[in-house]
């Protein structure tokens, strides 16, 4: 059996589609785990008649406490033998599951990952971390991809797990950017990792989500945890340390190029400054690495000559 797993927190406008994308997957032994994260809409609602409808799916209502804590509770009631993460606002591509099943079987496979679909609208969609055919890898090397997001990312939803990594590995609680430090711990424990080249993930784009939001102090965490594994590849992956270090940066010019557009900056100065700091440390690699983008590095340069507000003038004139 797969155990699915969704967290719900006022999603009542997106969670049927949800739900829908889930029970069309056929040929595969699933269930469906709704945890309601303290919803103050009609999500709980929803999530208690599909239960009542479709005995392969159940309902755990609780406490607001993150998409975190939602998933570590889903994790403990699990059956599964396999774990899929699926966030509450996104959908799942018809017969993407019987595929990933049938690769991990075929291949014994620990982790199984997919391309994505970026959903903005029904008229506007971008396919992301397509590859011609499916391949094999180690974990190490599916970490290495992850890194420099070559063909797969950190983020846990979109990916087929085998359950027993989860038996000593939680969600970290309380904070945002959580799949960081979860998926790489994963991987780096996983003998055979394959990637379908297919998409399979639809992932919704919301300016009203917690990413699309307007910045605050959580998303401090997205640098002090890239800091964090950053540490771990030097001391034990120092083959990695420029991909590491690349990553690091990458979570820094995000965090910069937000808080630049953000009309709140002078509320986060301090941290702002520390971000510029840490980046003139790495200028020469950031400018020098074709990982990031001739844009991303004129966007840097209209920060650090101090151009934000000039680009916060533009960006509404032209609109988001």
């Amino acid at each position: 059996m797969i155990s699915i797993i969704v967290p719900v927190y006022n999603v009542e406008n997106y969670l049927e589609t949800c739900i829908h994308s889930i029970q069309r997957q056929s040929d595969v032994l699933w269930e469906l785990i709704l945890v309601d994260d303290g919803s103050t809409d009609q999500s709980g609602a929803i999530c208690d008649l599909y239960a009542e409808q479709d005995n392969r799916i159940f309902v755990i209502h609780k406490r607001n406490g993150g998409s975190s804590s939602a998933r570590n509770a889903g994790i403990k009631q699990a059956r599964g033998e396999f774990l899929l993460f699926v966030d509450s606002d996104d959908f799942l591509i018809e017969g993407i599951l019987v595929k990933l099943y049938r690769a991990s079987r075929e291949n014994n496979a620990d982790v199984v990952c997919t391309g994505v679909i970026l959903y903005y609208s029904e008229d506007f969609q971008t396919p992301v971390y397509l590859l011609e055919s499916s391949i094999k890898m180690t974990g190490k090397d599916a970490f290495s991809r992850m890194l420099l997001r070559e063909d797969l990312d950190s983020n846990s939803w979109g990916k087929l797990y085998k359950r027993s990594f989860f038996e000593n590995i939680q969600f970290p609680e309380n904070v945002i950017f959580e799949d960081i430090l979860v998926t790489y711990r994963v991987l780096l424990q996983c003998d055979c990792v394959v990637h379908l080249g297919i998409p399979g993930y639809f992932y919704r784009i919301r300016e009203d989500s917690i990413t699309g939001s307007s910045f605050s102090s959580k998303y401090y965490a997205n640098t002090e945890q890239a800091w964090q594994l950053y540490q771990i590849i030097r001391k034990d992956y120092p083959d990695l340390e420029v991909r590491g270090r690349l990553f690091y940066l990458d979570r820094i010019v995000y965090n910069l190029h937000k808080l630049a557009q953000s009309e709140n900056l002078n509320d986060h100065r301090l941290y702002y400054d520390r971000l510029i700091a840490e980046w003139k440390k790495n200028w020469r690699l950031f400018f020098r690495s074709s990982f990031f983008t001739v844009s991303t590095k004129l966007w840097m340069l209209l920060i650090i000559f101090k151009l934000y507000k000039p680009m916060r003038k533009v960006k509404k004139i032209w609109g988001k």
